[in-house]
């Protein structure tokens, strides 16, 4: 789903405008990603030499950034139960925990000032959609918390779908 949000012409594969696009999406500061940086992005996944990121080339990548045993454990987790073997309480906890309700708050207000038909890009609209729903409902909001505080895999996607939201309503 991630790899999709970033293929913004649907065409299966990442260009360096759209790589730029989307990691610029999701930086923590906001700033822009230079077209160099973007290049380089592409040049070190792009293993075929195709000048585009395909599919596959992006899910090895994440094997790599996240470890393959690392990524596997945690969707294995996910079917089975949520309690993983990661200690609870760690300090890092209560700040995951803040930055996941300043989201949930930051979702609300952007409901106020949006007009969902007004969205261009329909795929990222129906993601909004489902942020807002979840985010009106309180069991729903309590356990994404849980997987986003437990679970880095998680948290990264959360943080990216958070960025692309926000960056769609800056436009």
């Amino acid at each position: 789903q991630v790899f999709n949000m970033a293929d913004l012409d649907g065409s299966g594969e990442l260009d360096e405008a759209e790589v730029r696009k989307f990691l610029s999406a999701v930086k923590e500061e906001g700033t822009a990603l230079s077209w160099e940086q973007a290049e380089d992005f592409v040049r070190d996944l792009d293993k075929d030499r195709s000048g585009t990121v395909s599919f596959s080339e992006f899910v090895k990548a994440a094997e790599q950034l996240l470890g393959r045993d690392d990524s596997r454990r945690v969707v294995n987790s996910l079917g089975l139960s949520l309690g993983g073997t990661r200690k609870k309480g760690r300090k890092s906890d209560n700040k995951y925990a803040r930055r996941f309700e300043n989201m949930i708050e930051s979702f609300q207000a952007m409901e106020k000032s949006v007009n969902i038909d007004e969205i261009e890009n329909k795929r990222l609209a129906t993601v909004f959609v489902g942020c807002l729903v979840g985010g009106r409902t309180p069991a729903v909001v309590n356990a994404l918390k849980v997987l986003y505080v437990d679970y880095r895999i998680i948290r990264m996607c959360g943080d990216l779908i958070f960025g692309l939201i926000k960056a769609l309503m800056q436009r």
